[in-house]
């Protein structure tokens, strides 16, 4: 048995070689078919399988890979591609000058088997035995490669050994051939030539990717192999697109590859700054500013100072600088900028100790500090005395309001207020010209007298009867003759 484990059989795959091909070759890529007419124009059915036919239109001077249909050894396995036994191979069809395939040319078909007396057994007849049916002398052994006879000595594949031997009593034969290695259909990564076809390792590790020392990688970010095999970065520095780069400095891999910095910022130990404002990389990576200071500008500066503010002075006391104004505003009292730049106070308010305040404010009434005396209001900037004018507050009373009271404004003639704040009749008075009279009796002249019967007072105060006269139900009468 060979080192492959094919029992003698060699298996080659032939690939397209040719230059500006038109053949459509996914068209037909190892269909199978019964008859010609199951594969495509310009195919043709060859065991099974449909493959490229002699005279299908192509391009001049481009070749295929072809065996004769009529001869044994070879089998396709796709439409441009064949598996052969022993010494057998595929030949080529060229395309002529008339745009069409020509016959198969230069392909090794089997033949009868040629015993082999020295050297090199081969396996002539391509049926995956080596010569089989030779005469031999039992323990005689002759070199043998049961792979493609060109592969021998290429890469790791190499000759084995078969013996002659009798098996179960009858003619001593040759064996299988033992101890060769034939090529593998790929290479695998392994650093070797394990396809046997140029001595180098052509391993194909899918796209993006390469072989590199024995393993598969990522060229774009393989730290160990950036941008090509062997190719190590420097310790710290990572694989960004196949190039070796420091993330902690490169703006346009900052912190991780394909992190880019805007083009105002630089790259600081991985992150992206600011360096005219970034306190701890003020103009350049790794450059903090002391205490008390700031970064303004790329320059670190005291936070009054004009690059930092943006005003044109230093600012002073309580002033700040408003860049909405470009200057400094003391905010303890400005109306536009209260306790903050852009705290506007409303309409008329004022600004007293960085706190906005009413117009109407008794502490601060037209200006700040300006306080009104007990009692008084502040209306409209200026303190006022509590009268029906401003009855607790800035409102003036209605008419026929006499007095303002802590209550608010007061009628005199009301039973709450009567004759002056807070004087209540009693339940069985009513208030009169401002005096509380028992009820039925009206005050006049501060007395409270009946008008219905009073002489001083009949009918309302200061109607007096003539001294003949007496009053009756408010009225003047002379008794005996209108009474």
């Amino acid at each position: 048995m060979s080192a492959r484990g094919l029992a003698g059989i060699a298996f080659v795959l032939v690939a397209v070689a040719m230059s500006g091909c038109t053949v459509d070759e996914a068209a037909n890529p190892g269909r199978r078919c019964a008859a010609n007419e199951d594969c495509d124009i310009g195919f043709t059915c060859y065991r099974g399988f449909c493959i490229v036919a002699e005279g299908s239109s192509c391009e001049p001077g481009e070749t295929l890979p072809c065996f004769p249909p009529e001869a044994t050894g070879c089998i396709p396995v796709g439409p441009t591609a064949y598996q052969c036994n022993g010494n057998c191979t595929a030949g080529t069809r060229q395309c002529g000058s008339d745009g069409t395939y020509g016959a198969c040319e230069r392909a090794q078909v089997a033949i009868d088997e040629v015993c082999t007396t020295t050297g090199m057994a081969g396996d002539e007849d391509c049926d995956g035995m080596l010569d089989e049916d030779c005469v031999c002398t039992e323990g005689q052994t002759l070199d043998c490669y049961d792979g493609p006879p060109e592969t021998l000595g290429v890469g790791l594949c190499h000759a084995g050994m078969i013996t002659c031997r009798s098996v179960g009593g009858g003619a001593p034969a040759y064996g299988e051939c033992e101890g060769s290695v034939i090529p593998a259909l790929v290479d695998e990564c392994n650093g070797m030539d394990d396809n046997c076809r140029d001595g180098e390792n052509d391993a194909m590790c899918g796209e993006g990717r390469s072989c590199c020392a024995g393993g598969c990688v990522d060229t774009t970010s393989d730290p160990m192999n950036c941008g090509a095999c062997g190719v190590a970065c420097n310790a710290g520095q990572s694989c960004c697109g196949g190039t070796c780069v420091d993330t902690n400095m490169d703006a346009g891999n900052c912190g991780a590859c394909g992190s880019r910095c805007t083009s105002s910022r630089v790259c600081c130990s991985g992150t992206c700054v600011d360096t005219q404002s970034d306190n701890a990389n003020c103009n350049g990576c790794g450059t903090p500013c002391g205490t008390g200071t700031i970064c303004c500008a790329g320059a670190c500066q005291t936070p009054a100072h004009p690059s930092c503010t943006g005003c044109a002075t230093v600012c002073t006391g309580a002033e700040m600088c408003c860049a909405a104004e470009r200057t400094c505003s003391d905010v303890s009292m400005d109306p536009l900028n209260c306790g903050a730049c852009g705290a506007r106070c409303a309409a008329g308010a004022l600004c007293c100790g960085s706190t906005c305040t009413g117009a109407d404010d008794p502490m601060n009434c037209g200006s700040c500090g300006n306080v009104c005396p007990a009692a008084a209001h502040c209306c409209s900037g200026r303190c006022v005395p509590n009268d029906t004018a401003h009855c607790n507050g800035c409102a003036a009373c209605l008419t026929g309001d006499d007095l303002c009271c802590p209550s608010g404004c007061a009628d005199l003639d009301s039973s709450i207020n009567c004759g002056s704040c807070g004087t209540i009749c009693g339940p069985d008075e009513h208030c009169t010209n401002r005096r509380c009279c028992p009820t039925g009796q009206t005050s006049c002249g501060g007395t409270c007298v009946d008008v219905q019967s009073n002489h001083e007072n009949c009918g309302a105060c200061g109607a007096a009867c003539l001294a003949a006269q007496q009053c009756q139900r408010g009225s003047c009468c002379v008794p005996l003759v209108t009474c």
